[in-house]
């Protein structure tokens, strides 16, 4: 029993990695969120608290997660595959209570900070499906 369940989790690790390595392929192609708009992201989600986020070392992280590990894609119909949807993601409402999902998929105004997405993954990425669209969310390891 034990060497079975030890089988399932190594299959499972693999599957997820495997998914996410197929899709970390597309980052070199994927355009970048504006590194200058931070703080107008932040602070659509944390309100006062952002200038508060200013003075620590995430604020470091947040700009470089945008500025090198954070990619959106747009990826071929049918390529998506059973990604996890940023739809299916609690909101960030610790700060922001009127925060909604976004009904459609613009990239001038995605803020990737309103939803519980894993910005420092322990993989090398993870990936995410934005809403119902056909654009990914990659991030990649710190």
């Amino acid at each position: 029993m034990k060497k079975t369940i030890i089988l399932f989790i190594s299959l499972f690790s693999f599957a997820v990695y495997s998914q996410d390595a197929d899709y970390s392929a597309y980052f070199k192609s994927g355009t970048k969120l504006n590194v200058n708009d931070l703080d107008q992201l932040l602070g659509q989600v944390y309100l006062e608290k952002a200038q508060d986020i200013k003075q620590t070392v995430r604020y470091e992280d947040y700009t470089e997660l945008l500025s090198h590990r954070m990619a959106i894609v747009q990826i071929p119909e049918g390529k998506i595959g059973s990604l996890l949807s940023t739809n299916d993601l609690p909101l960030n409402i610790e700060y922001n209570s009127e925060l909604t999902y976004d009904k459609d998929f613009n990239l001038s105004t995605f803020n990737p900070f309103k939803y519980d997405m894993n910005f420092f993954p322990n993989t090398s990425s993870v990936s995410y499906r934005i809403g119902n669209s056909d654009y990914i969310v990659i991030i990649l390891a710190k």
